[in-house]
């Protein structure tokens, strides 16, 4: 009898710590990777509260840069190393890996879920946790703001390749201009 406790405890401790480290390497799950433009860098981030940059051609680490909360989402601008982080609470940014500069989007509730720059990279987009989308300036001034109660969190921001107008995602693709007029709204089922 004894050694059937043992055994039970032995296994059920065994099933705990296989657990938790299954726990442990899905808090660490890599959720985004982004090709700079011009080939230069890969960054890729996750739920590991920092950002690992890449070189495009040998791929080694090249710098770690740290975010402070999970990354959900990055975009690249078009046309300068400037790297869009959507991520939590006070940490979405943008980061330009050539002069060092961090511009905290302030203005955010819980955190961001979708970040992209527009087809010319003069402006952001953001959709957020509460059910907000914010577009700004390249130097991370609000242009314009909206919160949304009519349906879910955005989870996606996608822009046109030419025109000022976007797509996001939730439980409908909504379509906006860069002022946050809704143009169109789908149900996708």
């Amino acid at each position: 009898m004894k050694s059937l406790k043992c055994l039970i405890l032995g296994s059920l401790l065994i099933i705990s710590l296989s657990h938790c480290q299954a726990q442990d390497l899905d808090d660490k799950i890599l959720w985004d990777a982004a090709w700079s433009n011009d080939g230069k860098y890969i960054a890729v981030a996750g739920y590991i509260d920092e950002l690992l940059l890449f070189d495009g051609t040998t791929f080694k680490l090249v710098d770690r840069q740290d975010i402070g909360d999970r990354v959900h989402r990055l975009h690249w601008h078009p046309d300068k190393n400037i790297l869009a982080v959507a991520a939590g609470a006070g940490t979405t940014q943008l980061i330009d890996f050539d002069t060092g500069e961090r511009t905290y989007l302030a203005g955010i509730g819980e955190g961001t879920r979708a970040i992209a720059w527009n087809h010319d990279g003069t402006i952001v987009a953001s959709a957020d946790y509460n059910k907000s989308i914010t577009v700004w300036s390249a130097d991370g001034a609000i242009q314009a703001q909206r919160h949304d109660d009519s349906g879910k969190s955005f989870l996606g921001i996608s822009w046109h390749p030419e025109r000022n107008e976007f797509i996001t995602l939730s439980d409908s693709i909504r379509r906006f201009d860069a002022d946050l007029n809704l143009l169109s709204a789908y149900k996708h089922r």
